[in-house]
């Protein structure tokens, strides 16, 4: 086991693979150890591991020389014990000089160790440490602060870099999606400088706000601001857009822009073209941070300390979370988000 509280001198470092297992917002939050990793080896090969519904979150990466995808939702244990053992050696014959773990549960710590890899990164504190002869010292909440997670997933590279490196995740919006969003905004007759996204929709129903509310806030932006809403059609969650829409939009004087369904590549192409997002916390939150958009984002559940990347355009309506508090279910009143939608328009009127 090599002494995790030094630093290594890794030298000749030219294959190196990132496990990267995980939905859309966890991908995107680890494309900051991508970025990371080329800047400490400029000249390696890079190897991205994830799973086969998030390869478009990494396809345009730049940095990103290959990708693997995994499908790990076997529903039967043979099965699924039989793709672990083929995604192990699917990784094995990368021949790789550093695999870094940064999922830490699951299948990839038997990956990692069966990766044959010269050295296997990972965290002193994670279970399974058999798997790794490398691993950062760093423990997350050990001095009562709470790091965001994209600080947490940098200081895996502790044992191999003292440098400081940017939260931002990295997302690259492809031309083709480009025009195929451009060439739908022009079917719109949509007002680009008064537009705004609104995203409904999230893996965790805990992480959902009321409609009513969001309506709130929409009437709030547009008789204030003069701005509407772009309402996304999220998959499997399409109830959310049509019940703002039939139960609140629809009989009222605000116009809206109701999406059709779109690649998340689009999606990103679409919020850039528009002035801001209003989103729970959720993936497109964190795709909204890579491509530099403002974000009003409501926590109803989780602590936004644990996703902020120090930038300004990052504004988080919450209740309260006491004594480092991770996760508490909030009681948002719109006051809250007034509030807030406030200070968003005062920092986008800043920019003019």
């Amino acid at each position: 086991m090599i002494e995790y509280k030094k630093n290594v001198n890794l030298q000749g470092i030219h294959k190196v693979g990132i496990i990267m297992f995980g939905l859309m917002g966890d991908v995107l939050m680890r494309t900051t150890v991508i970025d990371a990793v080329r800047d400490i080896y400029p000249d390696c090969e890079i190897t991205a591991i994830c799973d086969y519904n998030t390869k478009n979150i990494l396809s345009g990466n730049k940095n990103v020389n290959q990708i693997i995808e995994f499908k790990r939702n076997h529903k039967s244990k043979f099965r699924k014990n039989i793709n672990k053992i083929k995604s192990a050696l699917r990784v094995r014959k990368e021949r790789l000089d550093l695999l870094i773990d940064l999922y830490g549960g699951g299948s990839s710590p038997f990956i990692t160790y069966m990766s044959s890899a010269r050295y296997r990164l990972g965290y002193a504190h994670q279970k399974k440490r058999y798997a790794y002869n490398l691993l950062s010292d760093y423990i997350p909440y050990e001095n009562a602060t709470i790091d965001s997670f994209n600080k947490q997933l940098l200081a895996i590279l502790k044992p191999i870099s003292n440098s400081n490196f940017p939260l931002k995740p990295i997302f690259s919006i492809s031309d083709e999606a480009k025009q195929n969003v451009n060439d739908y905004i022009s079917t719109l007759k949509m007002d680009k400088d008064k537009v705004y996204t609104i995203n409904l929709g999230s893996g965790g129903e805990e992480k959902l706000l009321s409609n009513e509310l969001y309506f709130k806030a929409i009437d709030y932006i547009f008789n204030k601001y003069s701005f509407y809403p772009a309402i996304v059609q999220n998959p499997n969650q399409e109830y959310l857009q049509n019940s703002l829409i039939n139960d609140f939009l629809i009989d009222s004087t605000i116009p809206y822009i109701k999406l059709k369904l779109l690649s998340i590549d689009e999606v990103a192409a679409f919020i850039k073209e528009t002035r801001f997002i209003v989103t729970p916390d959720t993936g497109l939150m964190h795709l909204s941070f890579a491509i530099d958009s403002y974000v009003l984002s409501i926590f109803t559940y989780t602590n936004p300390k644990l996703v902020d990347i120090d930038n300004m355009k990052f504004i988080p309506v919450y209740e309260e979370f006491q004594d480092n508090i991770l996760y508490k279910t909030q009681k948002i009143e719109f006051g809250m988000i007034q509030k807030k939608i406030d200070m968003l328009f005062k920092r986008l009127n800043s920019e003019k």
